[in-house]
């Protein structure tokens, strides 16, 4: 991630740099994105697409419980997609963190920041495009993320395989 400084109140800071930019305010709220064109936004949607699905399948081995994806790509600029999922117990909450953890990094996908690991009651991964949300199950009816980000669109695991663009 490369930072440098545009104008005396602001500062750019490009996350993916071939695919798009964003410049944020000294008090760290992004006053534009510019998506780059030429291209790359076949590549750049599709890969995460790819992200997402990979993170699915390794919850759904590790038996997380109610998985939901959430494209919120055109609701918000905070990522691309949330995956919302259940553990059955803080034990089994902390075992689908690492497991995620350890297996998105080795397939390549690393985490950019983990909250809420140690009370194990809501963990948030932070993939950069992809957010999962790891709740227990008392604590994720009381936030009900999923009536929060209603607006975004509710996929499939199968509807993240087609080859379509979501825009």
């Amino acid at each position: 991630m490369k930072c440098s400084a545009r104008g005396r109140n602001k500062r750019r800071i490009l996350h993916r740099p071939n695919f798009y930019s964003q410049i944020m305010n000294n008090s760290g709220i992004i006053v534009e994105t510019t998506l780059r064109k030429g291209g790359f936004e076949e590549d750049y949607f599709l890969s995460i697409k790819k992200i997402a699905d990979k993170a699915y399948e390794i919850l759904e081995d590790k038996k997380a419980v109610d998985l939901e994806i959430i494209d919120i790509s055109e609701v918000s600029v905070l990522a691309d997609y949330f995956i919302i999922c259940s553990g059955t117990s803080t034990t089994h909450n902390r075992t689908l963190a690492d497991e995620l953890a350890f297996k998105m990094g080795e397939a390549g996908y690393n985490m950019i920041h983990m909250e809420g690991y140690e009370s194990a009651r809501w963990i948030l991964l932070d993939f950069g495009d992809l957010v999962v949300h790891i709740f227990h199950k008392e604590d994720r009816s009381f936030y009900n993320l999923e009536r929060i980000w209603s607006d975004g669109k509710f996929r499939t695991p199968d509807e993240l395989d087609e080859r379509d663009i979501i825009k």
